[in-house]
């Protein structure tokens, strides 16, 4: 009698341990590829278009850490490399009309406004793929990116919200990514927003057609997010039967000197972006 008690009970203690590790995880965490590149591999279109009009680069570390790369032409003048990229500013000897800021914006709009850099597809080596199990779509995600699906602050978007962010880095960027099916009553974009101005800055090709991005432009020029949207009059991003909102931010500091999304940290979450493939 006493062994017959005994096994039942190993038996519910078995199936209780069995129903535990069953529970889905609430971080998606990627399989380590073989080969590991680090993200200061991807190549910087501004520093590689300096050095191919046969020019230097010299990259300068300021004060607080921050790097920057400027371009030095032989007659000794020289341009910050970004500027030189979109045609901002060259060599002393060459007419270049350079544009010139209002006076209603030179308060709000930041010095290097940060426009979608080409993209090319040997970027995206090393990157790893998130399918969602429900909707079937897909983005490719940097090696060291983890994808957030819990909800826990806004229960109601439980199953149509996505954080993705640097593993080791959690309070630094975070790309947040809501999704639907058209007609469902689900809201994709936050009811508040930060300080700051909204900015129209170009287009970013996504799923094989552009979308605005809009920048939010602290008081001080720092870009803190950057929205993505699918036309002049409709915010939401229609692919397929599917419509997205994507929201790329600064988390670990709002509007702070030290926080603008541009260069290479504004590259990375633009590639995800626009890697989205829709079943």
């Amino acid at each position: 009698m006493k062994t017959s008690i005994l096994l039942v009970l190993f038996c519910i203690l078995l199936a209780g341990c069995t129903q535990l590790t069953s529970q889905p995880t609430a971080v998606v965490v990627p399989e380590t590829p073989t080969t590991i590149p680090s993200t200061e591999s991807i190549p910087n279109p501004a520093s590689v278009f300096c050095e191919q009009q046969g020019y230097t680069l010299e990259i300068r570390t300021a004060a607080d850490g921050s790097q920057s790369g400027v371009c030095i032409f032989p007659d000794g003048s020289e341009c910050d490399e970004w500027a030189y990229y979109r045609g901002e500013c060259a060599p002393a000897g060459q007419n270049q009309s350079l544009p010139t800021a209002s006076a209603e914006t030179t308060s709000t709009v930041p010095t290097e406004i940060p426009t979608a850099v080409p993209i090319d597809p040997t970027y995206y080596e090393g990157f790893w793929t998130y399918t969602n199990p429900t909707y079937g779509f897909s983005l490719l995600v940097p090696f060291d990116w983890l994808v957030d699906e819990t909800t826990t602050g806004d229960p109601l978007m439980n199953g149509h919200l996505l954080l993705f962010h640097p593993q080791d880095d959690v309070g630094s960027v975070s790309l947040r990514v809501t999704f639907r099916s058209i007609g469902e009553d689900t809201l994709l974009w936050p009811t508040g927003v930060g300080q700051g101005e909204f900015i129209d800055q170009g287009t970013l090709d996504v799923a094989g057609q552009p979308v605005r991005r809009i920048l939010l432009v602290c008081p001080a020029g720092q870009v803190n997010s950057i929205w993505y949207h699918g036309g002049e009059d409709q915010a939401n991003i229609q692919r397929g039967n599917l419509e997205f909102g994507f929201i790329y931010s600064y988390t670990g500091g709002y509007c702070e000197d030290s926080y603008s999304l541009s260069g290479k940290v504004q590259l990375v979450g633009e590639l995800v972006i626009a890697s989205l493939t829709v079943p």
